[in-house]
């Protein structure tokens, strides 16, 4: 139940991300939301998931927060880049 309690945060983030990613990668800007996603899940869930659980033995519980930390971050991220609307001046070739 821990795990549902923690992630379920997260989740809400998540559909966020996932919203403002897609609707750049609609537009043909694919490469920023890709990087977003791996900024959030290589450069933050994997070495907060070490350190929460390992470094702080938090364990398990630890891995769970690093998740729903990282899909938090990947939201924010996403909102400031999509606020930037450097997406709409994107030439898609037909």
């Amino acid at each position: 139940s821990n795990y549902i309690h923690i992630v379920a945060i997260g989740y809400v983030f998540l559909s966020t991300a996932l919203i403002l990613n897609m609707a750049m990668n609609g537009a043909g800007y694919t490469f920023v939301p890709m990087l977003l996603v791996a900024a959030a899940h290589l450069g933050f869930r994997i070495p907060a998931a070490l350190i929460l659980a390992n470094t702080l033995d938090m364990g398990i519980q630890g891995i769970w927060l690093a998740i729903s930390g990282s899909l938090m971050l990947q939201a924010v991220l996403a909102a400031i880049w999509f606020r930037r609307g450097l997406w709409k001046h994107k030439k898609v070739d037909h």
